[in-house]
């Protein structure tokens, strides 16, 4: 018999005059408990339904796919990165995802933002996305929505986590930005009391992905990665040297990598103009053998 269910009938057997048996009688720190789970729902749906809402105003370089036509392949491959995500949820917790890369320029701006899009598109599950590059901060470019209170201000004036939170109009998806431009980087200390604020807002979502800066940029990374479940790593195709991939991976300490993305990578399917026939065929071939080495090498790092 079920707690809860125990809790109704007993309640019944007191409105008929008759007694419940002891054996039967809910413990009071089971019902304590309840009660304790029903406010922490309420207090959630309260925070959730008042969260500001902002219209979608992608920019044309924000390359957010599924938005026409022209994106469909782009969008395919985050279908199919989705999927690979939810079934390895199924085997580990992975609730709080890092996104990072081992320099600029290799794009996890823009698999971050691509991804927490997806998964709120083709799920529905409730997703936040946070801008924790406080260095360079994209996030609110990408998406076109204001940057003057964020994660930052969080931070440096102990600011309510919910107010800086802005859901996006039609999805289930949620963005919290990096916040009002800082003087200086901010302190390990400080980075490692983003468990509070993120603790907090945890219950609410069912994934959280977090845009991280890269690793051999800052010391933020290594330290970030510290608060969320698993990381995955982006690599820009043909830019970045298999020394510098192993030596950022490195240095993010225990924090399972639990994938890897090929950003950037040729599509061989793209048509240009040639003399002949042979030419073009030679330029299929090329790009397919560059990106066939560079998902050797990946996977050779990332095994």
């Amino acid at each position: 018999m079920s707690s809860v269910y125990k809790a109704m009938k007993k309640a019944e057997e007191e409105q008929s005059g008759t007694q419940t048996k002891e054996s039967d009688a809910l413990p009071l720190s089971e019902l304590t408990s309840l009660a304790q789970g029903s406010e922490a729902d309420d207090s959630i749906t309260v925070r959730i339904s008042a969260v500001e809402i902002t219209d979608l105003k992608l920019r044309t370089e924000s390359r957010i796919f599924g938005q026409d036509e022209n994106t469909a392949a782009g969008t395919e491959q985050f279908r199919l990165l989705l999927g690979r995500l939810l079934h390895l949820q199924t085997r580990t917790p992975l609730k709080r995802l890092l996104i990072t890369s081992a320099r600029r320029g290799e794009g996890k701006t823009h698999v971050s933002a691509n991804l927490a899009i997806t998964m709120a598109r083709e799920t529905g599950r409730r997703v936040l996305l946070v801008d924790a590059d406080f260095r360079k901060p994209d996030v609110h470019k990408v998406f076109g929505i204001p940057n003057e209170f964020g994660l930052s201000d969080i931070l440096r004036k102990g600011r309510d986590t919910w107010k800086a939170i802005r859901k996006v109009k039609g999805l289930n998806l949620y963005l919290l930005t990096a916040g009002s431009a800082i003087d200086e980087p901010p302190a390990p200390s400080s980075l490692l009391m983003l468990k509070e604020p993120l603790d907090e807002i945890n219950p609410a979502f069912d994934c959280v992905i977090i845009d991280s800066p890269p690793v051999l940029v800052a010391a933020d990374a290594p330290l970030l990665a510290k608060l969320a479940d698993g990381i995955l790593f982006v690599v820009g195709a043909s830019e970045t040297p298999r020394d510098v991939v192993i030596k950022a991976k490195g240095m993010l300490g225990s924090v399972p990598v639990v994938g890897a993305v090929l950003n950037s990578a040729r599509r061989v399917s793209d048509r240009h103009a040639y003399d002949n026939e042979q030419d073009k065929i030679h330029k299929h071939k090329k790009e397919a053998t560059e990106n066939g080495e560079a998902q050797k090498v990946l996977d050779g790092i990332f095994r």
